[in-house]
């Protein structure tokens, strides 16, 4: 039982206020694809179209390129680990696992078993267990045990290419989507360990972003939709079901699958994208939510990923072909 009272929890709620705001910023003639901040908010790794990857230092508000190496023919994904000095990247058919001391560079492991090129990674709260979804309609999982990773299973549940995946803070369940594909898969793992689809969800509209809010709770954003939906477990009938909708900022454009939403716990923040624009959103412990900030880029080419706490955003897209940092002012 949590030693918080309702009081402590609405002055919480009460608290979050959100201001990010252009801190820094670069030109630059790639097209970026994946990044994430180390636990400290001092790296960066980024990567993208011409397959290096790139350790900036981020200290005092100022970005210096570190590092530049070659690691894959693309790069779609970097996963920092958050309790360990290593981070996961991919894009073509191989995840690989890096060590990160200092500015050094070392690659510890390759996991292979795609068939085609891997779109989305992610690792667990407690970092034992990987996930990965690829052109190949197939879904991998990685048991990670004492900085060794290796296949324990798969899944084969969708008909097109696996555009989303998202764990629960437990890991025991998983969402799933596929590009152009109607339909949230809703994955549990058994007393035995092996992980079963446990409901098939029909959607109007498909989604590529999604996340877990908490164990049995988790957001939706439709493709280009004009409202994001909350999707809550209901014991009395088993399911998850639609409980709120919310209005945010869309675009006509397009979108892509890239730039995941994401959910820091400790400021009740969800990070979502939908085409050129950025919706922050606060999830308050009633299940009420609030739009803190709305943010909209010239180009639904929009890649991102937000610190761990919450404090900095980065961001790359197509239109001012700028790596930008923002830093929430009220943090």
């Amino acid at each position: 039982m949590s030693n918080e009272s309702d009081d402590d929890l609405k002055m919480k709620d009460a608290q979050l206020r959100v201001d990010f705001k252009l801190i820094q910023k670069f030109q630059t003639n790639e097209k970026f694809y994946a990044m994430d901040f180390d636990q400290s908010s001092s790296l960066i790794v980024i990567g993208g179209i011409s397959g290096f990857i790139r350790l900036l230092k981020f200290q005092k508000n100022k970005l210096k390129v570190q590092k530049v190496v070659k690691a894959h023919r693309l790069v779609i994904c970097i996963v920092v680990i958050k309790n360990s000095n290593q981070f996961l990247s991919c894009g073509d058919l191989v995840i690989k696992i890096w060590s990160l001391n200092g500015i050094q560079l070392r690659q510890l492991q390759q996991l292979c078993g795609h068939s085609r090129p891997i779109r989305c990674l992610i690792i667990s709260q407690n970092d034992d267990l990987i996930v990965s979804g690829g052109h190949d309609f197939i879904i991998k999982f990685w048991n990670r045990n004492n900085n060794a990773c290796k296949f324990d299973q798969q899944l084969l549940e969708h008909q097109n290419f696996i555009s989303g995946i998202s764990l629960n803070e437990q890991s025991n369940q998983l969402i799933s989507t596929a590009w152009e594909e109607p339909l949230i898969k809703i994955s549990q793992q058994q007393s035995c360990k092996t992980w079963v689809v446990i409901q098939t969800i029909e959607i109007d509209q498909w989604g590529l972003r999604f996340c877990f809010i908490s164990d049995q709770m988790f957001s939706f954003q439709p493709f280009n939709g004009q409202t994001m939906h909350i999707y809550q477990f209901s014991h009395q009938k088993n399911i998850y079901a639609i409980t709120k909708t919310i209005n945010v900022l869309q675009s006509q454009e397009g979108c892509t699958n890239l730039f995941p939403q994401q959910f820091i716990k400790q400021k009740s923040m969800l990070i979502n994208k939908n085409g050129e624009c950025i919706n922050i959103i606060q999830i308050k412990n009633n299940g009420e939510c609030i739009i803190q900030q709305q943010i909209k880029f010239g180009h639904y080419c929009l890649n991102g990923n937000i610190s761990h706490d919450g404090q900095y955003l980065i961001t790359w897209d197509m239109s001012s072909s700028q790596i930008q940092i923002m830093q929430n002012l009220n943090f």
